[in-house]
């Protein structure tokens, strides 16, 4: 379910309503979400019953609305869970224009309920954050005049725009796997293209959306668990981002590339050399983890995971795809990677 046009269907008033359950989590990309789950105002509630548009189902001691996907609570208040609905409100983190449940307290939520899916959802969120918090701070630390770290002091880089150049694209749709703040975003919405990106970092997805104004799809999402809609991008990057996670949580999300592009739809990735990226500063001082991958025992990427491959690997990762394009850049530690569905 596209929860996002569901809410757009609904059209309720914001700031009287946020989004619940396990729908802060499809919101994130973190897991789908098998219908709308959301708690409301008095007002509101009390709109929603005379509007006659929802059934009342009588659970948990209390009134609740359902209608098409849709399950409405009166209010959030219960004695596992003290938060109201009101507090949740304004504590919302708003993605894509809608209220949802900040991830502190859709984990105290989860808690609250204490089914066993519930604790797997917990799971999930956790993972998230630790995953989201090291380039969070690091966007936080840069938006607030600190230190233009790693990829933040650099500008597009030649072979992208070289490969740019030289390829046409009919739909003119992108999407940008570790976005960051959209500078590259920027570039190609000026050439005419329909600019879509997700990034873990809230902060990040803020300069995004801050950068391209209007008619841009900027998601905050992990990206190995966001599943990007099928055949609907001719060009799909993703620049010094995507080896942030294991092996297997790469391929993963190279698969799901795969599936998002059109047939004929390119794309540009980028991912390190497993010899060459080894004598990065950031990996200095590090462990592995797996074979290629290290994770740096101090500095602002402590604790984040860094994976890099061999040149068979990267065949057999691509091996989907045709017209397979390696390039090597023996200086920088890293492999350009170009081709096509």
């Amino acid at each position: 379910m596209n929860i996002f046009q569901k809410l757009k269907e609904l059209n309720l008033p914001l700031g009287e309503y946020v989004l619940i359950g396990s729908t802060p989590l499809a919101a994130r990309g973190i897991r789908e979400a098998g219908d709308l789950d959301m708690a409301v105002t008095p007002k509101l509630f009390k709109q929603l019953i005379e509007s006659k548009k929802y059934q009342k189902v009588e659970k948990y001691g209390k009134t609740f609305l359902e209608g098409n996907d849709v399950d409405i609570a009166p209010q959030l208040n219960w004695d596992a869970y003290p938060t109201t609905t009101e507090e949740a409100i304004k504590t919302a983190d708003i993605i894509n224009g809608y209220p949802f449940l900040s991830i502190a307290e859709t984990i105290k939520f989860k808690k609250a309920l204490g089914r066993d899916k519930d604790f797997r959802d917990i799971k999930l969120l956790e993972d998230y954050q630790k995953n989201m918090t090291v380039w969070d701070k690091i966007y936080q630390d840069y938006k607030n005049g600190g230190e233009e770290y790693a990829t933040l002091k650099k500008g597009l880089i030649p072979e992208f725009l070289e490969f740019i150049n030289n390829h046409d694209f009919k739909l003119k749709k992108v999407l940008d796997i570790g976005c960051g703040n959209g500078k590259y975003l920027v570039f190609l919405k000026t050439l005419g293209f329909e600019v879509s990106g997700i990034d873990s970092s809230p902060t990040a997805v803020e300069m995004s959306r801050e950068a391209l104004g209007e008619n841009s799809s900027i998601l905050c999402s992990n990206m190995y668990e966001y599943s990007a809609p099928q055949s609907s991008y001719d060009l799909i990057i993703s620049i010094a981002a995507i080896h942030h996670g294991l092996k297997k949580e790469v391929k993963k999300a190279i698969n799901s590339i795969y599936k998002a592009l059109t047939v004929g739809g390119r794309f540009f990735i980028t991912l390190p050399d497993n010899e060459g990226s080894s004598h990065w500063t950031v990996l200095v001082d590090h462990k592995e983890i797996e074979p290629g991958t290290r994770i740096p025992l101090s500095g602002p990427e402590k604790d984040l995971p860094h994976s890099s491959f061999t040149k068979n690997e990267i065949k057999e990762m691509f091996s989907d795809f045709t017209n397979i394009n390696m390039e090597l850049l023996a200086n920088r530690g890293r492999w350009i990677i170009t081709g096509e569905k």
